[in-house]
């Protein structure tokens, strides 16, 4: 008999895999656990139709990570921050100011993807590291200004 996988199944199979199972097997364990269900030939176009969207929405996401990631290769930001008469910042740059700002420059990043190993407490120049995923990440400069 042939299922459909409903669920992933640990060392058996993932969710949309087509699988031949004994009868009682699919009677008596999948179906009523709902992890599968009879692969009829309406099911089976379904959910070749349900991948090749997957597939297509998943080369948009990818195509979207590259162009992100061609676009902040080389982007310099400045902060301006107050600072006290020896130089010391008020306030610090953390990962949550560099995405704020990179949204202002219309790049949809969370802070999360930011590599930033402490918050920048000191004028100067810094490269940050932003990790897209996917294997593609880009360096983008920081300059850091005080201002008494």
């Amino acid at each position: 008999m042939e299922v459909i996988l409903l669920k992933d199944i640990k060392n058996f199979g993932k969710r949309g895999d087509i699988k031949k199972v004994a009868e009682g097997y699919a009677r008596n364990f999948l179906f009523p656990q709902k992890l599968a269900e009879i692969a009829t030939p309406k099911i089976i176009l379904a959910l070749k139709r349900e991948k090749i969207t997957n597939e297509v929405r998943e080369n948009k996401r990818a195509k979207a990570i590259r162009r992100t990631a061609h676009g902040l290769q080389g982007l310099e930001l400045k902060f301006t921050i107050m600072a006290s008469d020896t130089g010391i910042l008020y306030g610090a740059v953390n990962s949550v100011k560099i995405a704020k700002m990179l949204a202002i420059k219309g790049f949809d990043i969370n802070a999360g993807q930011i590599k930033l190993e402490s918050p920048i407490k000191a004028p100067g120049k810094y490269s940050v590291l932003v990790n897209l995923g996917d294997g593609n990440a880009s360096n983008i400069k920081l300059e850091i200004l005080s201002v008494k």
